[in-house]
């Protein structure tokens, strides 16, 4: 009888087996292989990811460095920039260097003595077509330049200054310089010069002959070309400087 049932059965009882062994294999055999390939999938992601991430971080070492170099530029841009409170001193200071060169000037600052915050100009219209050129180029074209210069400073906060010195050309040269090489954030914009006019006193009296005065010396004439001249070889020039200015707090 039992024989009979174990033939009855037989099949069944095979199938169920193979179900058991199937759900063990799927249990303990292919899910735990299953969690492994997913953990080393996740590994191989997790090294690609920061290996993309250093490569942008490479890339992006370009970048950092001309951002480094313009902090430390600032930095050594601010070092020489005057405050509001060292102009007067900064004033002395040129006119010192005005006495040491043997020359004399007169500082006049331009907008009222204020600080100057200029922002960058927007780039305006060609006007050449309107109007008459040969107008144009005279009355606009060292203005041009000098908006041109003011539009590319490397600092929008400035005190505009125009300096007028007299003497010897190389005088006035060794003055200018001197305040180029200044210890302090400055730029010369513009400069003009020209010969200076001679002096309306001279030692020879136009009325009169022989003045008096200047006896004592010899040839009075010889004595009045030599001033003359001398005369002849002063300059006059104009600069016109802008000198950055920090912002205070």
């Amino acid at each position: 009888m039992i024989a009979s049932l174990y033939k009855k059965h037989v099949t069944r009882v095979v199938l169920l087996g193979l179900l058991l062994a199937m759900a063990g294999i799927i249990w303990y055999g292919i899910l735990p292989l299953k969690q492994v390939v997913y953990e080393k999938m996740r590994g191989i992601q997790e090294v690609y990811a920061r290996r993309e991430n250093r490569e942008k971080q490479v890339a992006r070492l370009p970048e950092l460095k001309a951002q480094y170099d313009a902090i430390l530029q600032n930095d050594k841009l601010l070092d020489i920039l005057i405050t509001e409170d060292t102009v007067v001193d900064f004033v002395k200071m040129l006119e010192g260097l005005a006495s040491g060169s043997h020359i004399e000037i007169s500082i006049t600052a331009k907008e009222n003595g204020e600080i100057i915050e200029r922002e960058k100009a927007a780039v305006k219209p060609d006007q050449s077509e309107s109007g008459d050129p040969d107008e144009l180029s005279e009355n606009s074209g060292s203005k041009e330049k000098v908006a041109d210069i003011l539009n590319d400073m490397p600092f929008n906060r400035y005190l505009y200054l125009s300096i007028k010195a007299r003497g010897q050309y190389g005088d006035i040269i060794g003055f200018l310089r001197k305040m180029e090489t200044l210890p302090v954030g400055l730029d010369v914009i513009r400069i003009e010069m020209k010969q200076g006019e001679a002096q309306k006193e001279a030692p020879i009296d136009a009325g009169y002959g022989v003045n008096p005065f200047f006896l004592s010396g010899g040839n009075t004439q010889a004595r009045g070309a030599e001033l003359l001249a001398v005369q002849k070889d002063v300059f006059e020039a104009v600069f016109d400087v802008v000198a950055y200015v920090d912002k205070q707090n």
